[in-house]
């Protein structure tokens, strides 16, 4: 069995590391508490469905204007206005005291442009820190770093008034300016901008033999909860969703390292089928205690494996150098779009039979496994090669030294 430490040929400095990690930790609990806020405003279902709606299709609109602002503005400038414009944004329950549906429909709509329309610069930024042989790794300790913030920032944000949840929000994003001013930047933007249209992305062949199963996994992973919630009810269903983001934060790391071990390619497989598997579980027993852990302990490792590759890892491996963003765009419009898709849908979803919406979920993750094993992989046959070879020769030194020892 061929081993790679976690640090093992790592070349990202620890300040440079820093600047990608507070970035992105500080982003995303963002946009986390931002959600849960909006839920908090929005005191009718009618209208927190609205409001939901126009949250993650405004995130998903403002993505791509993003990454198309990323060919003509620098990095670093782009993400210093993301962070004031999204502390400004974070203001206005404070200042619209008078939260009528329309002003709340115009805070969601704000709110979901403060949070994508800086997310593709963001998440390009990793790319042009790291090498393709340690990406997933160093991605993978983000995204445990980031669950395990989101946990204290949700619980904050839940647990005050709209006036004192708009200050946290705005001290916590303004937080992001400290890796903006204070960060080792030292070469980190100076990348030629290359120009390129959102149509040429979409009609290269290996996005989107990547990009269809991470839109079908985003869709029936998010609609699903919906079934799921009216199945196990809301106390097992929030169980699942906090055990789903524990499992989710080691297994990123865990999926880290295969994904610079054993390649993307297969790492990725992996996940599906394991995801694929909890949900044929869930449709054959589901009224069985046994299968609501097999499938929570499926849900969390395929989770945090596939959001490692998905939003970190893999459109930096695709994109030619320079055009980073335009990927991350895209690649960053499945998990808002399924997010709208879900709260939309879910007059349709309450009438799904259960076992069936189960087992039609499996189907769908199976038939994903399809286009991922015709895809190509992006980490180099030779950087696995040298990895397996050097795992060899290190074995066999442990063997000869256990020999020589014990003569």
């Amino acid at each position: 069995m061929w081993k790679l430490g976690i640090g093992e040929g790592i070349t990202l400095t620890r300040s440079r590391f820093l600047v990608a990690l507070l970035l992105f930790v500080n982003a995303m609990a963002w946009s986390y508490m931002n959600a849960t806020e909006i839920g908090m405003l929005l005191r009718t279902i009618d209208m927190r469905l609205v409001g939901y709606a126009a949250y993650y299709f405004s995130t998903a609109i403002f993505a791509l204007v993003g990454g198309f602002l990323a060919n003509w503005v620098r990095r670093r400038l782009i993400l210093y206005a993301w962070t004031v414009f999204g502390a400004a944004a974070s203001c206005l329950p404070i200042f619209l005291r008078d939260l009528s549906p329309a002003y709340l429909l115009l805070i969601c709509l704000i709110w979901g442009a403060s949070v994508g329309v800086g997310m593709p610069s963001c998440l390009s930024l990793l790319s042009s820190l790291t090498n393709i042989e340690d990406r997933g790794r160093i991605s993978g300790v983000i995204l445990f770093v980031t669950c395990v913030a989101i946990f204290p920032a949700v619980f904050l944000i839940y647990n005050v008034d709209a006036v004192a949840g708009s200050v946290l929000l705005v001290v916590w994003r303004l937080a992001g300016l400290i890796p903006l001013r204070h960060g080792d930047w030292s070469d980190s933007t100076r990348v030629e901008k290359r120009l390129i249209p959102y149509s040429s992305v979409l009609r290269d062949r290996s996005f989107l033999l990547y990009f269809l199963p991470w839109l079908t996994f985003t869709f029936v992973d998010t609609t699903e909860q919906t079934v799921l919630l009216r199945f196990f009810g809301s106390d097992l269903c929030d169980l699942i969703s906090i055990m789903g983001l524990v499992l989710g934060a080691v297994t990123a790391v865990l999926g880290g390292i295969m994904l610079d071990l054993i390649g993307r390619k297969r790492t990725v497989i992996f996940g599906f089928v394991v995801l694929g598997l909890g949900y044929a579980i869930l449709g054959l027993a589901a009224s069985a205690s046994a299968s609501w852990i097999a499938f929570m302990i499926a849900d969390g490792a395929a989770w945090g494996i596939l959001t490692t590759m998905f939003m970190l890892v893999l459109w930096a491996d695709l994109s030619p150098k320079g055009c980073e963003a335009e990927y991350y765009a895209i690649g960053f419009l499945p998990p808002s779009l399924a997010s709208a898709a879900k709260v939309i849908l879910v007059p349709a979803l309450g009438s799904i039979q259960i076992s069936g919406a189960f087992s039609l979920a499996s189907l769908f993750l199976f038939l994903s496994v399809v286009p991922l094993l015709i895809a190509p992989e992006t980490l180099p046959e030779k950087v696995i090669e040298q990895r397996r070879i050097r795992s060899y020769i290190d074995r066999a030194k442990r063997l000869a030294k256990g020999h020589v020892s014990n003569r």
